[in-house]
């Protein structure tokens, strides 16, 4: 995990501070199966990419193009389906 953005370099109570505060400003309540609010806070498709330009851009100082490339790819939205349950 060295080589990405959950490494120990990303360890200290400022990146769990920066990290509740990403959070709390981009998750929705969450819905259960019959589609009633279960109280649970959750990312969406829609706003994880938000969470992650920001995320991107505190951590790994990306930017314009490399930024979209990296939010805007196939593989993101890959890899949101694969984690999103």
């Amino acid at each position: 995990m060295s080589n990405t953005i959950f490494n120990r370099d990303h360890n200290t109570s400022s990146d769990r501070a920066f990290l509740t505060s990403l959070f709390s400003k981009y998750t929705v309540l969450g819905e259960d199966q019959a589609g009633s609010v279960n109280a649970k806070r959750v990312l969406t498709a829609f706003t994880a990419k938000f969470c992650a330009r920001e995320l991107l851009k505190e951590w790994r100082g990306l930017s314009g193009e490399a930024l979209d490339a990296v939010v805007d790819s196939d593989q993101f939205d890959k890899t949101f389906k694969e984690f999103d349950y």
